[in-house]
């Protein structure tokens, strides 16, 4: 090649080069993050094990300046790790999946900081430079515009072992534009945009491979087991995108089906998807979207997206649906419009009936990716699982008379017949994990139920709030003063915060105005609460990490004020409270600090909390999965030590009432994690447990009818729970270890 065209061009930097000139911008320790600075440290470092201090080191080496202080660089690259240890693992070890998505940002910091790229000078002999001079100069002023002049050479190659090649990860195809990539063919040839090209070839070329999972390292909070990677690679791979994960109970079918959308959506093949759900799940999936995958949601739950409900259904993005709500009349036609790329169907068992408005929904919807999310596949009936198998690859089966005929006992429709044909059909879109099989086993946890008899006055103030509920329940005052009810069962100091802030609105008609000033003036009397005595006995017992949980910001500063006269060392944890904050108040209890975190339920959202193993229920909410979810911080996979959670309660409250039924009747918290969503999955009514309980008070006329509905429901979920294990039965002996990963 002639020298003057050679001259154009500048020599892409290699990654040890880009980095050494990063480290070299003033203050760059304080402008990068602290998983900036290790992904810096790995450009030089051997794929092995690499701590934070060594990383420091290697930094500095590298020519990051003393100045920066070598502490605080630890201290935030550990944090950093401890924030995403799943993702430090990997990058420390294996130098793949993090390692090319933390690159690629490096390249946007090493862009951002203006760096000028490398230019090699043309290799000019003395004899051409005397005859060809004047060109040379009239080249020299041309190309001066098109690179950048260089920079100082960079330092000798530094001791220790160069890093391993630069190994993009995919990231997310935004589709083909023909614009915008003959835009990236005919731009200038800088180091940044060299290297997202290659990130781009590499993610049209391997976008369906799915040789490597990218999921795993752009999750928190998650460590996958080989099980569940086994299970995503077979969904993406062997069912493409369209199947059943039918894991028993408690063993992640959550997670399996965020990392197949994870996967999907870095690889640019899922902009819209679905995620249709039991209506006491929807909060709980736009947290786990939030938290694990890092992927905002709209949902049924937010009044907001009724505002606009043809963007709700038609926007790019998440949408989380009831199934009850998107099933309706109103919606079920919104809901088909658009197709979807993907579609999440949890608890997948109420769509097993073809007649029902369920089915007919998920059968109707567009989709080029179908999860069906369920532990027992059946239930009933064998053609359950023909539904749902019809819904994924119609044609799979003949027809629903020829699969009696071929695989159902006619003299039981739950035993198979030609087992081993069903059985090779069934591997083609289901799979099922067992814990014999996975191996994994929580240890135990052990629920205690704490009664405290409150003081006349206590007592005085949570009867005339029942009483206020009962006068005022229709229409607008039921949703203020039912609130006030949850808020009484809480404490006296949550009683009365929530009466001063409704007093003060003035939004309430005279009557009620009234009586909300009257019960305040009594609330004001009433300082203090038993359970607080309660849980100081708690606390007196041992010297473990406590977690106490209540639902108010009242009276978790009141527990604050009760703490320090304890003299018992705390932290808060509340929503209002911003990132790291809250990170801190996690810290403090973990490292011994803290005896006491005291906790809101929005404050505890997406955080790991398994080190701690004693958990305190301050106040009840009436919903089981509420209470379900809140043992779950600690009482999940990861944990190693058995938990001990103690649920307190005044005696005569509504709280009390349902600890009864829940605890001593049903026995529900001793279900494995997760299966007490498949026991309430079983009750008739579909109404939230807490509406139900508050028409229960609303409609009663005495004593005699309060307890004649808890009986109801008492026997309600004794029914829902035989029920279930039934079911548990029948799909252990149907499926046993045949569909495993």
């Amino acid at each position: 090649m002639p020298p003057s065209r050679r001259a154009r061009f500048a020599r892409p930097l290699s990654w040890p080069e880009r980095v050494k000139l990063l480290l070299a911008v003033p203050n760059v320790a304080a402008k990068l993050t602290g998983r900036q600075l290790f992904t810096a440290a790995c450009v030089f470092a051997p794929p092995r094990g690499l701590s934070a201090d060594e990383a420091a080191e290697i930094l500095h080496a590298q020519g990051l300046p003393r100045s920066a202080n070598p502490h605080k660089l630890v201290e935030r690259m550990a944090q950093a790790a401890r924030d995403s240890p799943h993702r430090f693992h990997a990058l420390a070890h294996e130098r793949f999946v993090p390692f090319g998505f933390w690159t690629t940002e490096l390249v946007e910091t090493f862009n951002a900081f203006k760096i000028p790229a490398v230019t090699e000078p043309p290799p000019v002999t003395p004899t051409s430079t005397a005859k060809k001079a004047p060109a040379k100069k009239a080249l020299a002023k041309k190309s001066a515009a098109v690179v950048a002049p260089a920079p100082p050479a960079p330092p000798p190659a530094p001791s220790l072992p160069a890093g391993p090649a630069f190994v993009a990860a995919t990231p997310r195809v935004d589709g083909l534009d023909a614009a915008a990539l003959s835009h990236e063919f005919t731009a200038r040839d800088d180091g940044r945009a060299v290297v997202l090209r290659a990130l781009r070839a590499q993610a049209l070329g391997a976008a369906q491979q799915f040789e490597e999972l990218l999921s795993p390292a752009t999750m928190s909070g998650v460590s996958s087991f080989p099980y569940q990677v086994e299970t995503v690679r077979r969904v993406l791979r062997v069912f493409r995108g369209r199947g059943i994960l039918a894991d028993e109970v408690g063993l992640g079918k959550t997670v399996e089906a965020l990392m197949v959308l994870r996967e999907y959506q870095l690889r640019g093949m899922v902009r819209r998807a679905l995620v249709l759900v039991p209506a006491g799940l929807v909060g709980q999936w736009v947290e786990e979207l939030a938290s694990k995958a890092h992927v905002t949601a709209r949902s049924t739950d937010d009044p907001a997206h009724r505002d606009d409900l043809d963007r709700f259904w038609n926007a790019d993005g998440v949408v989380v649906a009831s199934l009850a709500y998107a099933r309706h009349a109103r919606n079920v036609d919104l809901a088909r419009g658009a197709p979807w790329d993907m579609v999440v169907v949890d608890e997948a068992h109420r769509v097993k009936n073809r007649a029902t408005a369920s089915y007919k929904l998920v059968d109707g919807l567009r989709a080029r990716f179908l999860l069906l999310l369920t532990a027992t596949p059946v239930e009933n009936d064998l053609e359950e699982i023909y539904n749902l198998v019809t819904l994924l690859r119609p044609g799979q089966f003949e027809g629903p008379a020829a699969f009696r005929r071929d695989y159902v006992d006619p003299k039981d429709p739950t035993s198979p017949r030609n087992r081993e044909r069903l059985k090779s059909l069934l591997a083609e879109v289901m799979v099922r994990n067992t814990r014999a099989q996975s191996g994994l086993a929580l240890p135990p946890r052990f629920v205690t139920t704490v009664t405290v008899t409150p003081d006349e006055r206590e007592r005085a103030l949570y009867d005339a709030a029942v009483s206020l509920f009962r006068e005022h329940n229709t229409g607008a005052a039921r949703m203020a003063t039912s609130t006030l009810l949850l808020e009484a069962g809480s404490s006296p100091r949550a009683l009365r915060g929530g009466l001063e802030r409704m007093a003060a609105s003035g939004k309430h008609g005279r009557a009620l105005g009234d009586a909300l000033r009257s019960l305040r003036d009594q609330s004001a009397k009433v300082t203090a609460t038993r359970k607080v005595e309660a849980l100081a006995e708690v606390l007196r017992a041992g010297d473990d990490a406590t977690l106490v949980f209540t639902r108010f910001r009242d009276t978790l500063a009141y527990l604050a004020e009760a703490m320090k006269s304890l003299g018992v060392t705390h932290g808060l944890f509340h929503g209002g409270m911003d990132a790291p904050s809250r990170r801190a108040a996690v810290e403090g209890l973990r490292d011994g600090r803290t005896r006491v975190l005291l906790a809101t339920d929005a404050g505890a959202e997406g955080h790991n909390l398994q080190f701690c193993h004693q958990l305190v229920n301050f106040d009840l909410p009436w919903n089981p999965m509420v209470i379900e979810q809140r043992i779950g911080r600690l009482h999940r996979m990861g944990q190693t030590e058995p938990v001990r959670v103690f649920n307190l309660c005044a005696k005569g409250t509504i709280e009390d009432r349902v600890l009864d039924v829940l605890d001593r009747r049903v026995q529900l918290f001793e279900l494995v994690v997760g299966e007490m969503d498949m026991v309430l999955g079983n009750l008739t009514d579909e109404r939230d447990l807490e509406d139900r309980l508050l028409a229960l008070y609303a409609d009663a006329k005495s004593e005699g009818d309060i307890d004649a509905g808890f009986d109801a429901l008492a026997d309600e979920l004794l029914s829902a729970r035989r029920g279930y294990e039934r079911t548990k039965k029948l799909d252990e002996a149907l499926f046993g270890r045949d569909f495993e990963s």
